[in-house]
């Protein structure tokens, strides 16, 4: 369990150390070749595969994993056609906020302290 452990997190850090993230393609291709190689280590083979196979799937795992979330996070950017642009955004104001006083009571001190909700 350790070794599969370290073995995700190796791929994690491989794809982190990478000067840019892998292509599309190249993450879809590496996920159907983790199918693939899934399918050969688990289904219904009688003996146990070997380890440094197990080892090579859940590192690909990691990666891939690094790079999808990646490639999430930078989709998420403002597209350059906006940028330095000035934007407008409307709507309303559905309440305001709601504020209570806590009294607290204790021996030596007594105060009141207004709370957020």
């Amino acid at each position: 369990m350790q070794k599969m452990l370290l073995a995700f997190i190796f791929g994690v850090i491989t794809c982190q150390t990478l000067p840019v993230l892998p292509p599309q393609p190249a993450v879809y291709l590496l996920l159907c070749l983790l199918v693939l190689l899934g399918l050969r280590l688990y289904p219904f083979k009688i003996k146990k595969p070997s380890i440094s196979l197990q080892v090579f799937f859940i590192f690909g795992i990691g990666l891939f994993w690094a790079a999808w979330i990646g490639e999430s996070r930078l989709s998420q950017q403002l597209i350059p056609v906006l940028e330095k642009k000035q934007v407008t955004a409307t709507g309303y104001i559905v309440g305001l906020p709601k504020f209570y006083a806590v009294q607290v009571d204790d021996s030596k001190i007594s105060s009141t302290q207004v709370c957020q909700i």
